[in-house]
């Protein structure tokens, strides 16, 4: 196999996995980006009804889902979630919830305002 061979299947499957990134980091909303022009950090979310696999209830329950996503000149390299689980009297408007009205329930990373000595490098975020 010659090596411009490898060397295109390996960019095609970086520009795949870039893709897939994409297309996820498009179904959240994004709520703010920090860092330079050239290499960011987005944290986007989501608020609906869902089911996870392996979950104790047998219907979908009101959940906040919410990513960072790392990019390299617009492209996305790496992301990482969390989500909590939100009363139920939420379900009616989950769609309508305000990014801060659960901001607390999230660790650190993933708050709209960090808390004062809250992890910010990237190295420590993805470790």
């Amino acid at each position: 196999m010659s090596s411009s061979l490898l060397i295109t299947l390996l960019m095609l499957a970086l520009a795949g996995r870039s893709l897939v990134l994409q297309c996820h980091a498009a179904r959240h909303g994004q709520v703010h980006r920090r860092g330079p022009g050239w290499w960011t950090v987005e944290l986007r979310r989501r608020a609906c009804m869902s089911s996870l696999p392996n979950d104790l209830q047998a219907y979908p329950q009101p959940r906040e889902f919410r990513i960072l996503v790392w990019r390299l000149a617009g492209v996305p390299l790496w992301w990482r979630g969390s989500f909590v689980s939100l009363p139920l009297h939420c379900d009616a408007t989950v769609g309508q919830l305000d990014a801060q009205q659960f901001d607390q329930l999230f660790d650190s990373p993933y708050r709209l305002h960090p808390p004062a000595g809250a992890v910010s490098s990237w190295h420590a975020l993805v470790s």
